[in-house]
């Protein structure tokens, strides 16, 4: 069955206002500004590069952040790079 006459349109406001989205997380760390303790972050899953919430930051070694689950308070057995954890980002839809 088609349906004719129907015809998807952008709205109008599409594309304006808008700031980029970058994947490659929160900079203010990549520039030298480290996150603190306690900070609530994502961190890339190595095995489909998903960023996944539910993390705190414990540390900041030599070789990157300790992290820890805020589900159990367990810390990660491996020390995260600084370009695989990032600020935690809030969802702005409701249903999301």
């Amino acid at each position: 069955m088609r349906v004719r006459g129907y015809r998807w349109r952008r709205p109008r406001s599409a594309g304006r206002n808008v700031e980029p989205v970058s994947d490659h997380g929160d900079r203010a760390h990549e520039e030298g500004d480290p996150l603190p303790a306690g900070t609530r972050v994502e961190v890339r899953n190595a095995f489909d590069g998903t960023w996944t919430t539910g993390f705190v930051i414990v540390e900041l070694t030599g070789g990157g952040y300790r992290i820890e689950r805020r589900s159990d308070g367990e810390q990660l057995p491996v020390t995260m790079p600084t370009e695989s954890v990032r600020r935690e980002r809030r969802r702005s839809m409701w249903w999301y």
